[in-house]
């Protein structure tokens, strides 16, 4: 059954999450899957991610749905790419559109001059045309991607991802590895691809600006490996992890891993922090996995709703993936290879800062607004840098002025292993897109 809707307009691009038990997907499960309800239709989602890496570079495409029937006036759809070569800054292009045509029953989707087709359960054809919103230049696209290894159904029930009643998603890795073929075109040249590619899809019914999450994924063919995590963040924190070693699919559930961040880093252009080094230790009783993931590319992706809402940010990430898989039975498999990773996170109105310290990562650093008595703290980065914002928590127990106003005071205070305290204070100027509170000294 194809769904036509006309005419959409635009919201936001890829992403990845959740928790869930594995399950056997169909062909069917990476098909269209919007149905109307009457009860919470403007809240659905839905989204088909690519990516590529190569030895020259690496690429993603997004193909994103939200509000199908323009229930809040907001109704939006797009496509995104963009290709991250290494010492070049990134290429990256959008495509909003009037309106897409989907299928229920088979992986098909046209956004314009956008979309995807199933040429049979292992194999899709991916194309598109976008333009940078900068620049105006294009970028094409026009690849098939062959499934090397079986899907997985990382997140085959609802789970709630957001802080809305009743709200949740699913998540299915369609392609955990996959063999990428065709061309890219950007900057008036068109280049031949080759490359190690990953698919996956999210769909359900959450706030779009809602979830908090970290993903990754990396995948190494000729060992016949490949791994995809997903962890929500926050208050329904969940964690699910999933690799596929010689043939053997290996699960490990939430309570089985620990993951924990390493070091920060700060966006310079959403003027937000991200996670830029973590450590993943997973032991289901049959397998064990030590497992470093090192950020080496960011590419922040911002989706803006008006004020009081606050927007919400994507880093898109080509990372470092280094570890060692042991079994029970005592094999040992040790690997180091790029991947793709996200964190997302929300911007209202960042306030920055940077600790001069001996050891920053050992830090405390709180906000504190004097007008509310409400209180963040912050992880500052191995380099001292830190942020603090407002999230969409923050937005549902205030929907006019969510963490700051205009005016208040914030006292920040940093505190170090020793005890040693230090503060500073800014007065919120909402004219500014972000602020920063200068350096704290605890050296």
């Amino acid at each position: 059954m194809e769904i036509n809707c006309r005419p959409l307009i635009v919201l936001v691009l890829l992403a990845i999450s959740c928790t869930g038990q594995g399950a056997s997907p169909s062909y069917k499960d990476d098909a269209f899957h919007y149905l109307h309800n009457g009860i919470d239709d403007q809240l659905y989602n839905e989204w088909w991610y690519f990516n590529g890496v190569s030895d020259e570079g690496q690429f993603f495409v997004s193909y994103t749905i939200s509000d199908p029937e323009n229930k809040t006036g907001f109704r939006m759809i797009r496509a995104t790419a963009a290709v991250l070569e290494d010492g070049k800054l990134p290429v990256i292009g959008y495509q909003d559109s009037q309106g897409f045509g989907a299928d229920r029953n088979t992986p098909n989707l046209d956004i314009d001059k956008s979309g995807f087709s199933a040429l049979n359960e292992s194999a899709y054809r991916i194309w598109g045309s976008v333009r940078d919103p900068t620049t105006d230049a294009p970028l094409h696209w026009d690849l098939t991607y062959n499934a090397i290894v079986p899907p997985w159904f990382a997140s085959p029930v609802q789970t709630q991802a957001g802080h809305m009643q009743n709200d949740w998603m699913k998540w299915l890795v369609y392609m955990p590895s996959a063999q990428v073929r065709g061309t890219l075109s950007w900057n008036d040249q068109s280049r031949n691809v080759s490359a190690v590619g990953y698919h996956d899809h999210n769909w359900g019914r959450w706030a779009f600006n809602d979830p908090q999450w970290n993903w990754a994924e990396v995948s190494i063919p000729e060992d016949d490996f490949s791994l995809a995590l997903g962890e929500v963040v926050g208050a329904n924190e969940n964690v699910i992890l999933g690799l596929n070693y010689q043939g053997e699919q290996i699960e490990f559930k939430n309570r089985e891993i620990n993951l924990s961040y390493q070091d920060f880093a700060l966006d310079p252009v959403t003027a937000r922090s991200y996670p830029a080094a973590y450590r993943v230790k997973a032991d289901n009783g049959d397998w064990k996995l030590d497992l470093n993931i090192s950020v080496e590319k960011n590419l922040p992706l911002v989706s803006p709703y008006p004020w009081p809402q606050v927007s919400y940010v994507i880093f898109e990430q080509v990372s470092n993936f280094e570890g060692r898989l042991r079994s029970r039975g005592g094999a040992e498999y040790q690997f180091e290879e790029r991947g793709f990773s996200e964190y997302s996170t929300h911007l209202l109105h960042p306030v920055t800062g940077r600790v001069n310290a001996s050891d920053p990562l050992s830090v405390n650093v709180f906000a504190a607004n004097q007008r509310t008595g409400q209180t963040k703290a912050a992880e500052p980065s191995s380099q001292g840098w830190f942020s603090f914002d407002a999230s969409f928590e923050d937005y549902l127990f205030n929907r006019t002025a969510p963490w700051v106003s205009d005016g208040d005071i914030l006292i920040v205070t940093a505190t170090d292993g020793s005890g040693k305290e230090e503060t500073a204070e800014i007065a919120i100027d909402m004219r500014k897109n972000s602020q920063d509170t200068g350096i704290i000294e605890l050296s």
